[in-house]
């Protein structure tokens, strides 16, 4: 999660990857919220297969259902909105809510990652983290958070992994009809 300091050994193994995959896929994506910083550098490989990112299915999402803010629970480098944030262009089109502290989210996902999902405090505390938000709609940018996702009174929690399969699958079935 510290992609400054590792981004060059990250971009060659994914873009080995991607290229590898390439010829063999008509779409791909990565479920990585984090490694999804390196789409706009995927994309100028010009690979034939084509690239869905979660970004993409969360703004898909949020129009299709006429949402225009949501609450974003991420990784330090995805929920801060900056450089390495996948998510920041969003801004442009969303307004985007961050947690109020985004080192206790961040904790939060060390530690599923250390003690996976089963720890009814990892629940508690995202239930927490969630509610402090305004925003009605949360999305859960880290791929271990839906791990602990436990119901919020007045907070939808959206998995971008299950809106990322959703385009996934209707960009084949599109591009298999055509």
């Amino acid at each position: 999660m510290d992609l400054p300091a590792t981004d060059e050994e990250v971009w060659a193994v994914l873009s080995a990857t991607a290229t590898a995959l390439a010829d063999r896929v008509d779409v791909y994506a990565i479920a990585c919220n984090t490694l999804n910083v390196y789409a706009t550098r995927l994309a100028a490989l010009d690979l034939p297969a084509a690239l869905i990112t979660p970004q993409e299915a969360v703004s898909s999402w949020c129009h299709a259902n006429v949402v225009s803010t949501v609450g974003l629970l991420g990784a330090r480098p995805v929920g801060s909105l900056g450089e390495w944030s996948p998510y920041r262009d969003l801004q442009h089109d969303l307004e985007i809510e961050v947690a109020s502290d985004p080192e206790a989210v961040h904790e939060l996902i060390l530690y599923i990652k250390r003690d996976g999902g089963a720890a009814p405090s990892h629940r508690s505390r995202l239930a927490a983290l969630a509610a402090d938000f305004r925003a009605t709609h949360l999305m859960l940018a880290c791929t271990e958070l839906p791990l602990v996702a436990t119901p919020v009174a007045g907070k939808d929690l959206i998995d971008p992994t299950d809106l990322l399969a959703a385009a996934l699958v209707r960009r084949w079935s599109d591009s298999a009809a055509g």
